[in-house]
């Protein structure tokens, strides 16, 4: 178990692995990795549970709702792999707030997700598990400029590769 939380801090802070120091902290919000059975393998303090419900997706019209079923997990792995719509009629649905789809990065098999309000998510799949990672432009990494987007999905893309390398 330390070994997986040692991988969410490297997520979360870039390291340059030679000195095993960290060259730029909080770059991410928050982290974590989740195993396809839904297990939580490891979590940063500030990862909301990834959880299954019911969400009601509004209509024009009250008679127009629809009711769709949403595995978190199930959607973190799909979106990793490219879907935009892993919940169906619901969307993208991690912590129980929306994303929207912003791209997929075959080369890196990462996709980035954008949040309403200034934030986003980063997540890649592994053979097992996948890589979930969340930024806030409200908040400052260590250099006190606002995380972003591509710094996270940079993280998320160096943890998939290592771990890949790794046999997971």
């Amino acid at each position: 178990m330390a070994e997986w939380n040692t991988y969410i801090e490297q997520i979360t802070s870039k390291y340059d692995f030679e000195t095993n120091a960290v060259t730029l902290g909080n770059v991410c919000d928050a982290a974590a990795i989740y195993g396809n059975d839904g297990s939580c393998w490891a979590y940063s303090a500030n990862f909301p549970e990834l959880t299954s419900y019911q969400f009601v997706v509004e209509g024009m019209t009250e008679s127009e709702n629809q009711t769709v079923d949403v595995n978190e997990v199930d959607a973190a792995t799909k979106v990793a792999n490219g879907d935009r719509k892993p919940s169906g009629a619901a969307g993208i649905r991690l912590g129980n707030a929306k994303y929207m789809f912003i791209a997929h990065d075959e080369t890196t098999k990462t996709t980035q997700c954008s949040k309403q309000g200034g934030g986003g998510a980063a997540l890649a799949n592994l053979k097992d598990a996948t890589i979930i990672a969340f930024w806030d432009k409200t908040k400052a990494m260590s250099n006190g400029q606002p995380q972003v987007s591509a710094q996270c999905a940079e993280q998320v893309a160096v943890m998939r590769a290592f771990l890949t390398e790794s046999g997971y």
